[in-house]
Parts: structure tokens; C-alpha cells; sequence
């Protein structure tokens, strides 16, 4: 269901894109880590919950990992699409503590087979969550938890719609997140992250594509779309005028 929400919102964004612009790759990034991470904890789910077997346990060995170090790049991508948003330049300071929760945990995941710090797959290929699994909770959490604070610093770098919608962008995710963790397996987390982008688009994406981006007035693709629409509702004898 995640993944069809996000091919759904894939063909809106294209759709409607003309020139990329940095802002609008962070999206995109941030639309593929989502889809990935829905991918692999299927892959994850199927090969070592419902269908273990022991001859498969080193591709789940893998796919477990990389999916452990894949959590924290919507978190990553989510601070970038904001610095783009406000249009700050990212500094190579910023841009090294931003990566720090992102090494630490893809550190731990790659160790994992071995250690099973983050996750253990036993002899006949099944998961199940290692001693060390908080630091996947803690750094994920990290982003949620600045990601707001960082908004509200530059809050007036922005207008106010794009500016709420990214302040409430990760509420969803953080409360999905507390519930997985305290009900083993469920999983809601990354179809919530699917359900926030979808918000995320159709809330600042949608008006980053109408606008220009120096003046913030609408733009040419805006005014075709409700010329189009004011002539298709056009009454018959009735002239059309603007000004």
C-alpha cells in the first residue's frame, strides 16, 4: 500500500514538474529512500517472518543491514529539503553533523551480521531485534526531534503554509515509530513517512511549482492552468477579459 502511494505521488510530481530544482531533488530523494525502505522491510518481513529459510539467512543477513542503514536517510534528506527551502547554502560543518547519526548507524548495521549489535538472524533465517537496537530508535529520532527546532529558528524564512507543513512533516512518522516500538511487529512506520510526503507534496510542492521562486507571485505554468479552466467554463456569447 506504502509503495502504491508513492508511485501514485511519483506520477504527480512528474507530471506536473517543468525544471528540477534543488529543493524538488531533495523531494525526490527523500520520495526514494521511502520507497526503498518500504521495499526492503518487505523483503526483510517475508525472508525472515513468514517464509525462513535456512539457506537464505546471508541475503537476509544483507538486505536486514542495508535496510538498517537506510533508516535514517529520510531524516537526512528532510534537513536538506529544508535548507533548500529557505534557501541557506549547506556547510560542510552542517553537512558533517547532519551524517553523523546516518555513519554511526550504518556502522552498526554493517557490523550486524556479525555482532548482532542492531539485529539477530539466526541459523534457520529468522529476525529478530538485537541489544543494541535503541540506537536505531535514537538516531532516527534525532532527526525528528531538531528537524522541528532547526524550523523554528528560520521560521520566518518562510511562508507560512510551506512552514507548518514541514513543522508537522514528521509527527505522523514520530508516533508511528513509538508505536513499533512498543508493539513488536507491528509496522507503520514508513507508510506513515508515504502518507507525510503525500501531504508534503500536495501542500509545498505543489505551490514551489506555481510560484517563481525570486518573487513568490504565480507563475506562467499557474496562469495557463486557470485560463484553461476560465475558458472551458466559458458561457456562450459571453466574451473573456483580463487584466
Amino acid at each position: 500500500m506504502g509503495m502504491l502511494i508513492l508511485l501514485v505521488l511519483l506520477y504527480f510530481f512528474l507530471k506536473q514538474q517543468g525544471k528540477i530544482e534543488q529543493a524538488d531533488r531533495m523531494f525526490l530523494a527523500l520520495w526514494a529512500s521511502n520507497f526503498a525502505l518500504l521495499a526492503l522491510e518487505l523483503c526483510v518481513d517475508m525472508l525472515g517472518i513468514y517464509y525462513p529459510r535456512a539457506a537464505l539467512a546471508p541475503l537476509l543477513a544483507f538486505l536486514t543491514s542495508l535496510f538498517y542503514a537506510m533508516n535514517a536517510a529520510p531524516g537526512v534528506f528532510y534537513f536538506l529539503y529544508i535548507q533548500n527551502m529557505i534557501g541557506k547554502r549547506v556547510s560542510k560543518r552542517f553537512l558533517i553533523l547532519l551524517l553523523l547519526p546516518w555513519t554511526i548507524l550504518s556502522v552498526a548495521s554493517a557490523a550486524s551480521p556479525w555482532t548482532g549489535w542492531l539485529f539477530v538472524i539466526d541459523q534457520l533465517s529468522q529476525y529478530s531485534r538485537g541489544p543494541y537496537f535503541f540506537l536505531t530508535v535514537v538516531c532516527n529520532y534525532s532527526y525528528l526531534f531538531f528537524g522541528p527546532l532547526y524550523l523554528l529558528v528560520h521560521h520566518k524564512q518562510l511562508q507560512r503554509k510551506i512552514y507548518s507543513t514541514l513543522l508537522v512533516f514528521p509527527f505522523p512518522v514520530a508516533i508511528a515509530g513509538f508505536l513499533q516500538i512498543m508493539f513488536y511487529g507491528l509496522e507503520v512506520l514508513w507508510i506513515s513517512l508515504s502518507i507525510s510526503l503525500l501531504i508534503l507534496f500536495f501542500n509545498v510542492e505543489s505551490n514551489h511549482v506555481n510560484r517563481d521562486y525570486l518573487t513568490g507571485l504565480f507563475n506562467r505554468r499557474y496562469f495557463q492552468r486557470m485560463a484553461t479552466l476560465a475558458f472551458a467554463k466559458k458561457r456562450a456569447g459571453k466574451p473573456q477579459w483580463a487584466f
